[in-house]
């Protein structure tokens, strides 16, 4: 798989698409089924953007991972390949993910991704086989089920781990002993039904769900509101002085935590650049690292991977911070008054049921 784009544009257009997609991500969701191999639905056109850039970070995610892989970085390739697959789903990153399942011990994990990758028609004939024999080696040590729930949309588990909504594409991997496979959907009331299983290795088992009726939804019981009363403010205008304050720092350490999470970006990208250079002096002489022993450019390429790596966790962290300085400020701002009144209450409701626990508090703040 080729990837052609400006390899410098590519780490800009990241973040604002990473950016973009925060943004967007208050209007429709789309419902995908986790095992199914295909993208996210047609967007609207006024959500047609969203699919798009998911696609754009997944190739970028994708270009990053084969270029860590050339360097002998697997850790951060399996990384990048995941990113990849969690931003749109492909038989070409999965293909590259198999390696790593295997690397990690699930191998059920490793045969469903190689199964999946099976399906790009147009993968080259030596991938396919290697495909083809890996997923043969994987089946002599865990077996497959095939699953066949009664309506669509149900969410299946097996042995508590979810695996999907139905219907399934595929059979679905699955390790050796007894596994408890469960399907329950809501729709006026909750439909279940579950059935226990014998995996063998190498062997598939067939499993038919059918949905129960639905269970009676939950009522709450009625309580008494209890009231608690809130003390004053001792001075009218000394809740006005702490909000000032309050919003002040909060502001600046937003601010702050913003600028330095800007500047440890273009470290990263500055590191990325840099790891291109020596990407391609790799091609020109070795054309690919070993794995321990790195010299010359394959050491620089290395340091500069790892470099990037930091400065971008760093990045993150220091923009998730300002988000959530920023939010807690206006959050503040929004439920505080700059001269309280004197007194109030708070009005406190248990609320109990069969699904449900809590309680909820009403009433003015000071």
């Amino acid at each position: 798989m080729s990837y052609t784009t400006d390899k410098r544009m590519r780490r800009a257009i990241r973040l604002g698409l990473v950016v973009g997609l925060l943004l967007s991500a208050s209007g429709p969701a789309h419902a995908n089924d986790p095992k199914d191999g295909g993208g996210p639905s047609p967007d609207p056109p006024s959500q047609g953007n969203v699919a798009d850039d998911a696609g754009k970070l997944a190739r970028s995610w994708f270009a990053e991972g084969v270029q860590a892989e050339k360097a002998g970085l697997v850790d951060k390739a399996c990384e990048a390949f995941g990113a990849a697959m969690r931003f749109r789903r492909a038989p070409q990153v999965a293909g590259k993910l198999v390696p790593c399942e295997v690397r990690a011990g699930r191998k059920w994990a490793a045969a469903d991704l190689a199964l999946y990758a099976l399906t790009d028609e147009g993968a080259p004939a030596a991938e396919r086989a290697r495909l083809e024999g890996t997923l043969a080696d994987l089946r002599r040590e865990v077996g497959w089920v095939r699953i066949v729930v009664d309506r669509p949309g149900a969410d299946v588990f097996i042995t508590g781990r979810h695996v999907g909504r139905s219907p399934f594409p595929r059979v679905l991997h699955v390790r050796p002993g007894t596994a408890e496979i469960t399907a329950e959907i809501l729709d006026n009331g909750k439909h279940e039904t579950r059935v226990v299983v014998e995996i063998h290795a190498g062997q598939e088992a067939s499993v038919t769900l059918r949905l129960r009726e639905p269970e009676p939804a939950a009522v709450a019981p009625a309580a008494t509101p209890a009231t608690a009363p809130v003390p004053a403010t001792p001075d009218g205008h000394g809740g006005s002085s702490v909000r000032r304050v309050g919003l002040t720092a909060g502001a600046t350490l937003a601010a702050t935590a913003a600028v330095a999470g800007g500047v440890l970006f273009i470290l990263h990208a500055q590191a990325l650049d840099d790891a291109d250079g020596f990407s391609e002096e790799v091609d020109r002489t070795t054309g690919r690292c070993p794995v321990e022993g790195k010299t010359g450019p394959c050491r620089g390429l290395y340091d500069a991977l790892v470099r990037s790596d930091d400065f971008g966790n760093a990045g993150i962290g220091a923009f998730v911070g300002a988000g959530v300085l920023g939010a807690a400020t206006l959050g503040w701002w929004l439920a505080t008054d700059p001269e309280p009144p004197k007194s109030s209450a708070l009005s406190i409701t248990p609320l109990a049921g069969r699904d449900v626990a809590g309680v909820v508090v009403s009433g003015r703040i000071p």
